[in-house]
């Protein structure tokens, strides 16, 4: 078997039994593959009520999320309105001070600012209080979401969700971003017919903004299929060419070679540093490097972003490790723990590992600078939080999210009576329905294959990401020798040796992986593993990626 018969194998694993859906499959049509925006059921009204906005030079905001998704959709927004001629107030809301969604406080603040049209990016849809606010105040409101709607769905001039059971447009798991793109894409044409004295936008201008779909569809671990799969190839085309400075200068930083750029720089490089800017300051930080185009100004800010992401791992790694103790013995079905000292921004990720690490759902909580208790919880993959938090709706303030991950408020006097509550809640809440995502091997991978030809077609399935995940193999060879290296000696390296061929396996975050440090010279194992180059090592060796030892 080549390389070639291996990816044969590959695709038909995915289902893609016929010539015709395989050659779809790797090339990508970006013409017949995307849907058109008009599709949405309230697409035209939204567009018409843009466009009336702005040649009445109405004051138009736009709210965005915080987040790797809402950030990248603001930028969308506001490159495309400023392509129409308008000028737009951007709203990103502190995650700490003001937390997810819009707000009254929000809409309150742009109606003082003359604000007429708001548009929403990444939320809104569970927001019916501030849009009929903002209704009250007679300002317009176009929702553009991707979250699933509550009973209530908000009273806004428009909106722009394919999560809504009765939308029209034919693919439903975009992302946020993803959706403003769609408004950008029908905001630019309707433009161009007009053609009304203003100068006429570019063939083709509404590709570039593919540079912040392809952020937001990876980061954002939506369904890497149909349209999606499409949008984060061709935002990854887009990204390579980096004519944004901000971009230019991170990859700088990160020493990501534009030309060879892949989801795991955005997964594991770009996207943290976007988010620690809500994390561990203000979302605007990374809103700026996306837009700006002041060499000095973008020097800054990616040092900025860079040292705050730094911090965040820091400080993350420490709530774990006194996480860690306070849990010690801890028995009850569901994890609780939090610190008033902890900075709210970070605890997801905190709960996050701890829900991997102890296998039961985990709720962590901090306070920051308010009075009330805010944390974040995370399923252990068998448990539905949110359904969990329903049941225990009168222990929290606020709580919102999906079945594997969600947050939460609580008063203070409360939060001590959290565990209990819950506890008694978990045994009433649902399971999440099993799926077919657990990745099993897809085919043995003799070490000799373990080469730069081999990774080269088999990068052609990338982008990986949900429903598309990384080709997973069976590797069998003798060890020459098996190391930890790094801080703590956390990670795991293995030298394998097939004849001739010398490959490097690692693994990070296993020091206490007995079965991989057990390891020694002569040993025969199975791993199950990824192939990838190596980012760090000169010339970009190709090595294997450990998932597992069978």
């Amino acid at each position: 078997m080549n390389a070639e018969d291996l990816v044969l194998q590959l695709l038909r694993k995915r289902g893609l039994a016929d010539e015709e859906a395989r050659e779809r499959f790797l090339n990508p049509d970006y013409d017949s593959e995307t849907h058109d925006p008009m599709l949405f059921r309230h697409m035209e009204r939204a567009v018409e009520r843009i466009l009336r906005g702005l040649k009445k030079k109405e004051i138009i905001a736009v709210f965005s999320d915080y987040d790797a998704d809402g950030i990248p959709g603001a930028v969308i927004m506001r490159d495309v309105l400023t392509m129409c001629g308008g000028d737009p107030i951007i709203y990103i809301p502190h995650r700490t001070h003001e937390g997810f969604g819009l707000s009254t406080h929000a809409v309150e603040k742009l109606h003082d600012r003359g604000v007429a049209l708001l548009i929403t990016v990444d939320c809104g849809i569970t927001d019916a209080p501030a849009v009929a606010r903002a209704n009250e105040l007679g300002m317009d409101v176009i929702i553009t979401d991707h979250h699933v709607p509550p009973e209530t769905i908000p009273e806004a001039y428009a909106i722009l969700n394919p999560a809504i059971p009765e939308e029209t447009y034919p693919f439903p798991h975009l992302c946020g971003a993803g959706v403003a793109f769609k408004l950008a894409c029908a905001l630019i044409t309707e433009k161009r017919n007009q053609n009304d004295g203003v100068e006429i936008i570019p063939e083709g201008a509404e590709k570039w903004l593919l540079d912040m779909v392809g952020i937001a569809t990876i980061s954002d671990m939506v369904p890497l299929v149909g349209e999606n799969r499409v949008l984060a190839k061709y935002g990854l085309t887009v990204l390579k060419k980096a004519r944004r400075l901000g971009l230019r200068t991170l990859y700088e930083k990160l020493r990501i070679r534009a030309h060879a750029l892949t989801e795991d720089d955005i997964a594991f490089s770009i996207t943290p540093r976007i988010n620690a800017a809500s994390r561990m300051d203000e979302p605007e930080v990374a809103y700026r490097l996306l837009v700006t185009d002041d060499p000095v100004e973008a020097e800054a800010l990616v040092k900025h972003l860079d040292h705050i992401n730094n911090e965040r791992k820091g400080t993350v790694a420490a709530y774990i490790k006194e996480a860690r103790k306070r849990l010690l013995g801890e028995s009850g079905a569901v994890l609780v723990v939090g610190d008033p000292r902890w900075n709210p921004g970070v605890v997801g990720l905190v709960a996050h590992r701890l829900a991997e690490e102890f296998g039961k759902p985990a709720f962590v909580w901090g306070r920051g600078t308010g009075e009330t208790i805010k944390g974040s919880c995370r399923s252990d993959g068998v448990l539905d939080v949110r359904a969990l938090m329903e049941r225990a709706s009168d222990a929290f303030l606020e709580y919102g999210g999906h079945e594997f991950s969600g947050g939460f408020s609580v008063s203070a006097e409360n939060i001590h009576m959290l565990a209990d509550t819950l506890g008694k809640a978990y045994d009433e809440a649902p399971h999440i329905p099993p799926t077919n995502d657990v990745q099993g091997e897809d085919a043995p991978l003799p070490l000799s294959y373990a080469t730069q030809n081999t990774l080269s077609i088999l990068e052609g399935l990338a982008p990986f990401g949900k429903e598309n995940p990384k080709p997973l193999f069976s590797v069998s060879a003798p060890v020459v020798r098996a190391e930890r290296f790094g801080a703590d000696s956390a990670h795991i390296k293995v030298l394998l040796q097939d004849g001739a061929t010398r490959v490097q396996a690692i693994k990070f975050f296993a020091g206490h992986d007995a079965s991989l440090t057990a390891l020694s010279e002569g040993d025969i194992p199975t791993l199950l593993c990824n192939l990838e180059r190596d980012p760090f090592s000169r010339y970009y060796p190709v090595r294997l990626r450990i998932v597992d030892m069978v």
